[in-house]
């Protein structure tokens, strides 16, 4: 028997190693087009009498519609947006969204309805800038497109599987990460509500800007660089189950097809940046109250609420924290107080 080889029995258990390993790796990477199991608003709501203006999607290839007056909407169906792939090129792209509200003074009640997509679409979104240019100014809503404020949802599941965000409503720009300096912007009383939620995605789930911007009663579970991030003072986060995942695949990267050498050092670096399940920027005033807060994956730049920019006054009370040593990271001149939160132990990783 030669000096460097293996007994039969010590080849065969290297060999089934190597193909249990091989077998990881494309299960990891492996496109997963199945649909989550059917989901439920958190408080399955009532349908009112109150009148309402119907809300169906406009295309029935993208499942998408879009919100030109202020008024009270129903949603009729459900959205269910599909991945598709031709000629070499995949569709909906990430610059999609299912819902675009363009201006304010908006109810918008799902009735139990979701919002779905396999591709890389955002789900809900109003974007300020891009609003205050998009109608004449003889144009009778011309008021409605020039003021984004005053923003109800309701009763409803976005259930997105991509890089899109669940709900989007900003002024300044989008908030890529939690670690972005943000200092020197101005809000206005923009009065954008979340209720009675369940969003669930790989990437960031709610990003709101603005003064007085509230999120309730909503379950949000997010595998993005955080749950909720919010910019502007006298926020409310109450009353929801707010859970940061923890993919092998990051949301920012879930459109990369890996196919590129710095794909790999990109997804180590994408993996250890700092993460969220609130981060809050500029947020003086803002109350976290009745919260069931859980970050799985713990490490030190997985956080379960991120005050930075000057939060100040921070009231986080009631709240039950999972398997949270510290659960709150104050960063350039934030403060808050901390009165009768739980902080409950995390369940060892083999239970699930």
């Amino acid at each position: 028997m030669s000096l460097f080889s293996f007994p039969k029995p010590a080849r065969r258990r290297t060999k089934f190693l190597g193909l249990l390993v091989l077998l990881l790796i494309a299960w990891l990477f492996w496109p997963r087009n199945e649909t989550r199991p059917l989901l439920n608003s958190p408080i399955p709501s009532t349908l009112e009498s109150q009148s309402c203006i119907d809300l169906r999607p406009e295309d029935e290839t993208f499942q998408e519609a879009i919100v030109l007056e202020a008024g009270r909407y129903c949603v009729a169906v459900d959205f269910w947006q599909r991945r598709f792939c031709g000629a070499g090129h995949c569709a909906p792209a990430a610059y999609r969204h299912l819902l675009d509200i363009s201006g304010g003074d908006v109810t918008i009640d799902l009735r139990n309805h979701t919002l779905h997509s396999d591709g890389h679409s955002s789900g809900i979104v109003a974007y300020t800038q891009s609003n205050k240019g998009s109608m004449e100014r003889d144009n009778p809503n011309f008021s409605f497109s020039q003021k984004t404020t005053r923003i109800t949802i309701q009763n409803s599941v976005i259930d997105l599987r991509g890089g899109g965000t669940g709900v989007e409503f900003i002024n300044h720009g989008s908030m890529l990460f939690i670690e972005t300096q943000i200092l020197g912007r101005t809000y206005e009383k923009t009065e954008f509500i979340l209720e009675n939620l369940r969003i669930i995605t790989d990437n960031t789930s709610v990003i709101l800007e603005g003064d007085g911007n509230i999120v309730r009663n909503c379950i949000i579970e997010s595998g993005g660089v955080a749950a909720i991030m919010m910019a502007g003072p006298n926020g409310q986060i109450l009353n929801n189950t707010i859970i940061l995942t923890n993919p092998f695949i990051p949301g920012d990267m879930r459109a990369t097809e890996f196919n590129e050498p710095r794909d790999f050092p990109d997804l180590i670096q994408e993996k250890m940046r700092p993460k969220a399940a609130i981060a809050l920027h500029q947020a003086t005033g803002t109350v976290i109250s009745g919260n069931r807060i859980e970050v799985k994956g713990p490490s030190a730049t997985r956080h379960n609420i991120y005050l930075t920019d000057a939060s100040e006054n921070i009231r986080i009370e009631g709240n039950t924290f999972v398997g949270s040593e510290d659960p709150v990271r104050l960063l350039k001149g934030s403060t808050a107080t901390m009165k009768n939160n739980v902080f409950e132990p995390r369940k060892p990783w083999w239970k699930f």
